[in-house]
């Protein structure tokens, strides 16, 4: 029962006060709009990480609108280069997705993958051993890291990055639906929220932009 519904039946039905609820409206609770970085704070942020698997792992969080959680268990096979598409094998709910991937994003990964050893097998950002994923916790706290060496909001956190991804493609025009489809929303309202937080209006469709 909400608080607002208990409080009517209180005075109402109990102490039978009818007069104390009277006017009485439910009240929704106002949504704040997503926090996101410029562009200059997500590019600062990822050059001030020096650790190759923690940048790679920013790079592809901010790519695909990426959640931590789904960060850490992107591996190896889910990378469709050939569709230019990242696979999400496990989103919000468990839900299967697959996000755009950026020309840019495969060429970095792919001289991540030759620069660090041993080679990722499984996991593609992996933790004290290749068998292993990265944990979420060595993740908040490498841009925790990264956050105060740049001096950004420090209100901001890895989930910032997802933020980010879909207010900056709003911002160069990405069809809002599709920014939905990406970011695996089951309510069109929450990637309505963007739409607030970049000031712009929705008009009619636009490619997505994939050079993000």
């Amino acid at each position: 029962m909400k608080r607002s519904s208990a409080r009517g039946f209180l005075y109402v039905e109990t102490l039978g006060c009818p007069e104390r609820v009277a006017g009485l409206r439910n009240r929704k609770k106002t949504r704040a709009l997503p926090r996101h970085m410029t562009e200059q704070e997500v590019e600062c942020l990822i050059l001030a990480t020096p650790d190759l698997r923690h940048r790679a792992a920013f790079i592809t969080a901010y790519a695909a609108g990426l959640r931590v959680s789904e960060t850490v268990t992107v591996k190896v096979g889910d990378i469709k280069s050939d569709r230019k598409r990242l696979h999400v094998p496990s989103g919000k709910g468990g839900a299967e997705s697959l996000a755009p991937w950026p020309d840019g994003v495969i060429d970095y990964l792919r001289g991540y993958w030759k620069n660090i050893w041993p080679h990722p097998a499984s996991w593609l950002f992996y933790g004290a051993s290749p068998d292993k994923p990265l944990s979420v916790a060595a993740l908040h706290h490498a841009f925790k890291a990264a956050r105060e060496k740049v001096g950004i909001n420090p209100r901001h956190s890895f989930h910032t990055f997802r933020h980010s991804t879909a207010t900056h493609v709003l911002e160069r025009g990405a069809d809002m639906e599709v920014i939905r489809d990406a970011l695996g929303h089951r309510s069109a309202d929450t990637t309505r929220g963007y739409l607030s937080g970049s000031g712009k209006q929705q008009t009619r469709p636009k490619k997505y932009k994939k050079d993000v």
